[in-house]
């Protein structure tokens, strides 16, 4: 755990090539889905999502207003921690593809209802 409690601030880069500090709190996140070119970061108590680039700017040809890059190196590889760290990984199929997916360690102590596992 961090000074921020969990939490950890990023740079990112929009595709206009502007650098934003973005400040990921694992409390808000629903899940992250890992995709060839991107992880789609679905939050809690919303239906929106956004995603962070898994290639460089230039590589990737998705181009979205929710679509984010890593500023450096360096945040690329603190996400990597930030994943490790404070979520579970899982598998979990989506539309007929096996798909990995994190959750917030969060749900490591939730009791699940039999009704959950239908």
């Amino acid at each position: 755990m961090n000074e921020n409690g969990g939490s950890e601030i990023f740079n990112l880069q929009k595709s206009s090539k502007r650098v934003i500090k973005v400040n990921l709190e694992p409390e808000k996140i629903k899940s992250i889905i890992v995709t060839k070119k991107n992880w789609i970061l679905k939050l809690k108590d919303k239906e929106a999502e956004f995603y962070i680039s898994r290639l460089h700017i230039e590589d990737n040809s998705f181009s979205h207003d929710h679509l984010f890059y890593f500023a450096d190196e360096d945040n690329y590889f603190k996400f990597l921690n930030f994943l490790n760290d404070l979520f579970i990984k899982d598998t979990k199929v989506i539309k007929e593809i096996e798909t990995i997916i994190y959750y917030p360690k969060s749900i490591e102590n939730k009791i699940y209802s039999i009704d959950d596992l239908i």
